[in-house]
């Protein structure tokens, strides 16, 4: 069986500068992979020129960045982002790296053109990674949106745009419209554009809520595994739940993942 590559999304805004490349390393030891989580703070304090740097030498090809809120519609985000892209263009890249935003809900097809317009820029081996939001009604109508801009994307020849699957957020936001995970993956199922373009993979549990720690709310991780491995996702998994200490709840989380992959 092929391994998967597992890790966390992780904050650096309260990490001192000096700091960055011990926590990084000792990360590593431990897991497979984790996602920069991108945030004003960590931009106006000059930390993600370093964090870069550190991340491109010790996780080439063991990390993503997850880039600021809202940047295919929000001008300040967007232009950020694209200063971001311009600092990565020194960044070598030696295998696919994903760079993950937010689809809006509504008129998906009309952000088209921004998402082409960054992925011209994008360095090389860099893929612009589109995910799913959770939202509270019409979840089912927000995946037909999500696959046809996935089949107009098609007809670009486009190969460095892709599709982040958060599973998280799909089955919270048909948990709240009191659809059943299985339905709810069926749904997905039959969105071949999607499926066919999935290169990341975000997890986390829900129940009231989401980004809960696995097996802390309602989600059937078994299905969700069971899922994974049939529809032959051999992608990045991020745990996107609140890890308090790494050591523990973390290994934990990561084994967990694992086990659920190996044993369904």
């Amino acid at each position: 069986m092929t391994k998967y590559s597992i890790g966390f999304r992780m904050k650096f805004d309260d990490i001192k500068p000096e700091d960055i490349m011990k926590v990084v390393n000792d990360y590593l030891e431990k897991f497979d992979r984790y996602e920069i989580k991108v945030t004003n703070r960590l931009i106006s304090s000059g930390k993600i020129d370093l964090l870069f740097n550190v991340s491109e030498k010790l996780a080439s090809g063991k990390y993503s960045i997850h880039l600021l809120k809202d940047v295919l519609f929000n001008i300040e985000s967007f232009d950020k982002t694209i200063q971001l892209i311009t600092k990565l263009q020194k960044y070598s890249c030696i295998s696919e790296m994903g760079l993950v935003t937010h689809l809006p809900y509504n008129g998906i097809i009309n952000y088209l053109e921004a998402v082409l317009n960054i992925s011209r820029i994008l360095p090389q081996n860099y893929v612009f990674l589109l995910e799913n939001i959770p939202i509270y009604s019409g979840n089912y109508n927000y995946l037909k949106q999500i696959d046809y801009l996935f089949y107009c994307l098609s007809k670009e020849s486009v190969k460095n745009i892709g599709f982040c699957l958060d599973l998280g957020h799909l089955l919270f936001g048909f948990y709240k419209e009191k659809v059943s995970e299985e339905q709810a993956l069926l749904k997905l199922e039959s969105m071949s554009y999607i499926l066919s373009n999935v290169k990341q993979i975000h997890i986390h549990d829900y129940n009231e809520k989401d980004h809960l720690q696995l097996k802390s709310g309602i989600m059937d991780l078994e299905l969700i595994s069971k899922f994974i491995k049939k529809n032959d996702l051999r992608v990045p998994i991020i745990i996107e739940a609140t890890i308090k200490k790494p050591s523990k709840d973390g290994i934990s989380q990561m084994k967990m993942m694992s086990k659920s992959l190996e044993t369904n």
